[in-house]
């Protein structure tokens, strides 16, 4: 996408930031994406069209035990400091992250999965363990191979008739977009009682890969309610999102996101001024649904029914 139109469809935060444009030039565009109909849908997967807190629990469960066996801790060891680890971290959201290269590029309360490497850097802590950077994503890696496999298949309440209906009220304009692999995601949706087999899978996002030199839009914004920056610079979800628009032929304001982590999912669709649909977990930092409600084209649903409603609602 050209540097131009990256700019041109800025919102941030439900107000326009439409760089090097007047302030009139801001109401007209502020009018035009509250007026424009949807025409497609992205979807996220899991999380978003699976119950991840369940799926995660044997990952969860073999994590913390191989971490354990790592520091040489006894099962009632292991317990005691993982569990006051997990406290701390989930008192203080904002506090921790999924840090990549130095970057927190999401926080680590909004996903069952990611919490586990702060509840470790909190354990190493208490015991004095010290790691390099290699070492912590050596080890960190190692875990995450050993039981990912583990993970098992839980899709949310009304997965099935949600994704038939979404294919209809959009005419088969959708897409799922997932950090996941197609083959992963196939294999479950062909598990569901209906064939949906008609929806695209882009497998592979990146969606947590922050990319410096892509400078279409700024690196980073701040958000009410949390003091570090939220970086915009994914590149390679935003090339998948522009590829869509592309094949669509439509701008961003006509195209509708669906995610249950703001921060890879939503806000590079909320910059460029897509509608964004949250899915929020129990352990989800406030900061995320904040943004949200404050957006004037997003919308907090907890069940796949509330979000085919809201998405009902959008098109004209």
């Amino acid at each position: 996408m050209s540097r131009r139109k990256f700019l041109d469809l800025a919102i941030v935060g439900g107000t326009s930031l439409l760089l090097g444009c007047s302030s009139v030039q801001r109401n007209i565009e502020r009018e035009i994406l509250d007026d424009a109909s949807l025409h497609t849908l992205v979807l996220d997967f899991d999380g978003t069209l699976t119950n991840i807190e369940e799926e995660a629990k044997g990952y969860a469960e073999g994590f913390c035990n191989g971490l354990g066996r790592e520091l040489g801790l006894s099962q009632g060891e292991l317990e005691t400091y993982w569990n006051e680890a997990r406290t701390k971290v989930l008192r203080n959201p904002e506090k921790y992250g999924w840090e990549l290269e130095g970057i927190i590029v999401a926080s680590a309360t909004s996903d069952p999965i990611v919490i586990c490497n702060p509840i470790a850097d909190e354990i190493f802590a208490k015991l004095g363990r010290t790691f390099s950077q290699k070492e912590r994503r050596a080890l960190f890696g190692k875990l995450y191979l050993q039981n990912y496999q583990k993970m098992s298949e839980s899709f949310k309440e009304g997965a099935d008739d949600f994704l038939v209906d979404v294919y209809n009220l959009f005419e088969g304009r959708v897409y799922i977009v997932t950090n996941s692999s197609v083959g992963n995601v196939r294999k479950k949706m062909s598990h569901l009682p209906s064939d949906h087999s008609r929806i695209p899978i882009i497998g592979g996002a990146k969606k947590y890969v922050i990319v410096n030199s892509w400078e279409t839009i700024p690196e980073t914004e701040m958000v009410l309610g949390l003091e570090r920056p939220v970086f915009l610079r994914r590149q390679y979800y935003g090339e998948i999102l522009d590829r869509i628009m592309q094949e669509q032929k439509i701008d961003a304001q006509r195209i509708a996101v669906v995610g249950d982590i703001w921060e890879l999912d939503l806000a590079l669709p909320q910059y460029l001024g897509m509608s964004i649909g949250f899915m929020p977990h129990q352990t989800t930092p406030q900061f995320e649904r904040d943004v949200v409600a404050n957006y004037r084209r997003g919308f907090i649903s907890d069940i796949l029914e509330e979000v085919y409603k809201n998405l009902n609602g959008r098109i004209k």
